[in-house]
């Protein structure tokens, strides 16, 4: 799908490498261009990678304190 967004293939082209009907593609490309702003940038999701952020660096300083003890 980002090769039609980004121009590198024609969405028949990529409809047919993947075996769907370059409508679907067609619509895809639309709701992806009218919503994709909207889910990628949702609470949830924005949510889920400040967590992942926090479990990391709690990791990280778990690492720090077994580094120092050794």
């Amino acid at each position: 799908m980002l090769e039609v967004l980004q121009g590198e293939r024609s969405e028949v082209e990529l409809a047919r490498i993947y075996g769907v009907h370059h409508t679907t593609i067609s619509k895809w490309k639309r709701q992806f261009l009218d919503h994709g702003a909207e889910v990628l940038s949702s609470n949830e999701v924005l949510k889920r990678y400040e967590q992942r952020v926090a479990d990391l660096e709690r990791m990280i300083g778990h690492k720090e304190i077994e580094l120092a003890l050794l």
